[in-house]
């Protein structure tokens, strides 16, 4: 069986991603199209969909669906984690048990995602990693540059158990996660973590702590 960067870029991890992401936007689109229509009247906008660029394979740019969860006219440049005052609070809802983040479902099939991976990050977030991790980012962004980022998986699980995802501790954190998925990733580990996505997920947002190192969010603010 491939494990490790053998798997990450295999042909079999992307039939994973076609037949699993075809299967799961199947089975969802009933919920997505209440969801959708929901977020839309929520956030008094047509349209219910919100693009955000990434980073993905080789550092090309893509655009990431999400469901809108925040008005128009309460946009800004800052960056919050997921409980962003901003958001509405059905919003808020959809952030926190990543219902939010379904629409990816497009971005797997089309290649730009994974069903399993490391977060996608915005160019920032990876600049931050870079200062704040240091000892992990060379490695780290070696795999990250190679490899599709996903829609479920470790680091965005441990996330959700903060109300404010930006701290050096939850970077180097989710350093060390992906590391630890890209050195072990197989077939039957993705499945396992798909199993597991949606318990994970509540389990992370029952035990949601404050994030106390307020300085790094200033400083990334202000950067």
């Amino acid at each position: 069986m491939k494990t490790g960067i053998e798997y990450l870029t295999s042909d079999t991890k992307r039939r994973l991603d076609l037949i699993g992401g075809s299967i799961i936007a199947a089975s969802i689109l009933p919920a997505a199209a209440v969801i959708g229509t929901v977020a839309a009247v929520d956030t008094k906008d047509f349209n219910p969909f919100f693009e955000q660029e990434r980073l993905g394979k080789g550092g090309e740019p893509f655009k990431a669906l999400k469901f809108r969860t925040i008005a128009k006219s309460a946009m800004s440049e800052r960056t919050y984690g997921t409980f962003d005052p901003r958001a509405s609070r059905i919003g808020q809802l959809l952030r926190q048990s990543g219902l939010d983040e379904l629409p990816q479902i497009r971005n797997v099939i089309d290649g730009s995602m994974s069903l399993v991976g490391a977060r996608p990050m915005v160019a920032p977030d990876i600049e931050f990693m870079a200062d704040v991790a240091p000892h992990l980012f060379d490695e780290w962004h070696g795999y990250y540059q190679a490899t599709r980022p996903g829609l479920a998986g470790p680091s965005q699980a441990y996330r959700h158990h903060f109300r404010n995802g930006i701290s050096r501790e939850i970077y180097r954190q989710s350093a060390e996660l992906d590391l630890r998925y890209f050195d072990t990733a197989s077939l039957t580990a993705d499945m396992k973590i798909l199993a597991r996505a949606p318990i994970d997920m509540l389990l992370a947002n029952m035990e949601v702590v404050e994030n106390v190192d307020m300085a790094a969010t200033e400083e990334r603010t202000a950067a």
